[in-house]
């Protein structure tokens, strides 16, 4: 019983990092948008002026 414990513990640790994991990107990747979009505004109003 403690072995098959430990098995399904280690399967919800991987499952969570897993999901963590998942969550980083899609939100990095939201941040690095929004960044490109910023850098990009700057760098057109630098252009007309």
């Amino acid at each position: 019983m403690g072995d098959f414990t430990k098995i399904q513990n280690s399967q919800k640790i991987i499952f969570n990092l897993k999901s963590l994991a998942f969550f980083m990107r899609s939100y990095i990747l939201n941040f690095e948008i929004k960044l490109r979009i910023v850098l990009f505004s700057c760098n057109s109003k630098k252009d007309r002026f």
